[in-house]
């Protein structure tokens, strides 16, 4: 279920991500809305039980299966990519649901996968910053800069992608 959500989420933001910048279109599709939304319970649900789990750390089978869970669950991961690029979006629902997703996925999973963002993505991300000074998106920027490291930000790999870190 996780990859078929993972999936129809990649196909449906990336036509409202083009067509958004093909013809301007600023209006956000119901389909997205319902995707994010789904996807918000998934990762809001798998934080209430994986923090049930941790608090009642006396059981190892609990840990264990809070474990499995965010396994079973890391292709959420996959999205961050696409989710940080929907925050630039000037549709105050998609925003919402976008950032609170990326927001759940920074607490689950720390910065898992900072270090395949894309110079359009810390370009969203940086946008979202200027016009969101939410301290949910900071903690999310610094959970993503922490797990990339000092050394990734002024490397080579900046240089040749030409980002402007």
């Amino acid at each position: 279920m996780i990859a078929m959500v993972c999936n129809v989420f990649v196909e449906v933001s990336g036509v409202r991500l083009e067509r958004e910048m093909l013809s301007g279109l600023k209006s956000c599709s119901s389909l997205l809305l319902c995707l994010l939304d789904i996807i918000h319970c998934l990762l809001k649900n798998l934080s209430s039980v994986v923090r049930l789990a941790l608090q009642r750390s006396d059981s190892n089978e609990d840990t264990e299966a809070a474990e499995e869970l965010l396994l079973i669950n890391k292709p959420l991961t996959n999205l961050n990519n696409l989710l940080i690029q929907l925050l630039a979006c000037n549709d105050s629902e998609v925003y919402e649901e976008a950032s609170h997703c990326v927001s759940l996925l920074a607490q689950l999973y720390g910065g898992e996968g900072a270090d395949r963002l894309q110079p359009e993505e810390l370009l969203s991300l940086a946008h979202t910053l200027q016009t969101h000074t939410e301290p949910r998106l900071l903690r999310v920027l610094k959970r993503l800069m922490s797990a990339v490291g000092s050394s990734c930000w002024g490397s080579s790999r900046a240089a040749e992608t030409g980002a402007a870190y």
